[in-house]
């Protein structure tokens, strides 16, 4: 839950999922929770004040830890049903209720649902979704049964069990360090330790296997660079490449999380912080425009260099004809070429300059290109005039003589 305190700004707090219940709308986006909670009566007081029945602030006098039960429910304001007794034109309406009492403690609204309902997984005709441990449940309790019988089967060979004839000694046996054990003497009895032959080693190869299962089914094998100890002729770029095909392939799993989690976070901290004016105001280009989040993680990259993969193998295709026909590369727009490569890689901004910078560069540059070609083109025919001059004057000395 993302909140706006006053007094303390803005707050994000986590509840058990066993504590809400969550609706969805037409659209598959969680919009109403209800969720139940427990407060003593000091707590209480702290948060709702006059709105407190007297009778639980008598109670809360006996017994201050005594606690009772609340429902904080948040749903859109257009749902049907009783009204609030203040109608609010927030886009969802929120009150919170004391069970015990059915007393209403406080009511209001939030322009955003301030809850984030992040789900893994979900199958047609759920609403709470699913995490990967779902998938690995019956691997997690087989690895739970086989380490138990791992361990008794480790106490066996540390702390065997003993055998101890049935005449000749004085019980208990005693299998502390240092203990006493007395027997009649003149017997060849003697205590001995029963060897089970065990090999917890087998146990422990089979529990690495299942173990493997469950990281593949939380995907941790896609974090991690490849394995050059297996493929030790392994270049830096097949490196790279494997590991942004992992992440591709992730980018389904984490789409949910972005749309469910990330994305409504991102909304909500926005929309709070421009409200209290801790934000410098756009520019007016950009006024009245909706948000739109682009996501600069190794994730994300990774999702889109698929895209500059694609764009270097024309490139790459494309070269030998660049040389004998340089006249296709008209074909091109460079400057949006060369900012697309820029975003794919997300570069800083700061290195980049404005159209109208890049504009003024060019212009500078021509102008200086057509002084030189001016300065040159005078100094030419300055050379040629001069060069007529001196023809003009030998022959003139040629008639002469």
């Amino acid at each position: 839950m993302v909140q706006d305190n006053p007094g303390s700004g803005i707050t994000f707090r986590t509840f058990h999922l066993a504590d809400c219940y969550i609706q969805e709308n037409d659209k598959g986006f969680v919009d109403t929770l209800y969720r139940k909670y427990k407060r003593t009566g000091r707590q209480l007081l702290e948060r709702f004040g006059e709105a407190v029945p007297e009778k639980i602030i008598k109670i809360s006098q006996k017994d201050p830890y005594r606690e009772f039960e609340v429902i904080h429910a948040v749903e859109p304001s257009e749902t049907y049903g009783e009204p609030l007794k203040k109608p609010t034109k927030k886009a969802f309406k929120s009150c919170y209720i004391l069970l015990e009492e059915k007393t209403l403690l406080e009511e209001g609204g939030f322009d955003e649902f301030p809850y984030m309902v992040p789900r893994w997984s979900k199958v047609a005709g759920e609403i709470y979704g699913r995490s990967p441990s779902m998938t690995s449940l019956p691997d997690i309790k087989m690895v739970n049964s086989m380490m138990k019988t791992i361990i008794k089967s480790a106490q066996k060979l540390t702390d065997p069990p003993l055998l101890v004839p049935d005449d000749g000694f004085i019980l208990p046996v005693r299998t502390v360090p240092g203990g006493l054990n007395f027997y009649r003497s003149g017997t060849q009895d003697r205590i001995e330790p029963l060897e089970t032959k065990g090999r917890p080693d087998i146990g422990f190869d089979l529990l690495q296997n299942r173990r493997e299962h469950i990281r593949a089914a939380f995907h941790v094998d896609w974090m991690q660079l490849p394995d050059q100890k297996n493929n030790p002729n392994m270049t830096a770029t097949e490196v790279i490449a494997r590991q942004e095909e992992k992440m591709r392939l992730m980018g389904p799993m984490i789409g949910r999380l972005q749309v469910e989690f990330l994305g409504p976070l991102i909304n909500r901290v926005f929309s709070i912080m421009s409200r209290k004016k801790m934000l410098p105001d756009p520019p007016a280009i950009i006024q009245g425009e909706d948000m739109k989040i682009i996501y600069t993680s190794p994730l994300a990259r990774a999702q889109k260099s698929s895209q500059l993969m694609t764009i270097t193998r024309l490139f790459e295709s494309m070269a030998p004809l660049y040389q004998a026909k340089p006249e296709l590369l008209d074909n091109m727009n460079t400057d949006e070429t060369f900012r697309f490569f820029h975003h794919l890689l997300d570069a800083p901004a700061k290195i980049l300059n404005t159209e109208e910078e890049v504009e003024q560069t060019r212009q500078e540059r021509q102008e200086q290109q057509e002084a030189m070609m001016q300065a040159e083109q005078a100094k030419m025919e300055s050379e040629a005039g001069k060069n007529v001059a001196d023809a003009n004057k030998a022959n003139r000395e040629g008639q002469v003589g």
